[in-house]
């Protein structure tokens, strides 16, 4: 488990100090990512069960869930089991599990949200989203 975590940990930090880009589900050198425009304006980043909005550059989310889930893992507030994605999953399927929503803008023309369907939006969820003009967001899952 410990090698794992030490894997993502050195993979976020490569992300965080500009080593390394996120792009898709590969985690790559910053020499061969191209084309890949930041839109300052729009906030991108992870939304806590409890309302608190933890922004994340574009492209990052899945470094940030490394690096926050780690965390949780050496402050002993969850288990090895807990930390570790499942054979095909994510980290970032790991907060949506415990109730995140992940609002991002994976396609560059549109604002979207991932969540776990079998969780209850909370309502600080909804009010922050309401609060920032998104929860429109929570209507086009259905669609």
């Amino acid at each position: 488990m410990g090698k794992y975590l030490d894997q993502c940990c050195n993979d976020a930090w490569d992300v965080i100090r500009g080593r390394k880009k996120i792009v898709g589900n590969k985690i790559i050198d910053i020499e061969g990512v191209e084309g890949i425009e930041k839109k300052s304006e729009e906030v991108y980043g992870w939304l806590a069960p409890n309302g608190k909005f933890y922004p994340v550059e574009f492209g990052n989310h899945q470094a940030w869930a490394s690096e926050y889930l780690l965390k949780l893992y050496r402050d002993g507030e969850i288990s090895d089991k807990q930390a570790r994605p499942n054979d095909n999953g994510d980290v970032g399927d790991l907060l949506t599990d415990m109730g995140w929503i992940l609002i991002h803008n994976p396609h560059g023309y549109d604002f979207k949200i991932t969540r776990n369907l079998s969780k209850r939006v909370t309502n600080k969820q909804k009010d922050y989203l309401h609060s920032i003009g998104k929860i429109d967001l929570l209507e086009k899952e259905f669609v």
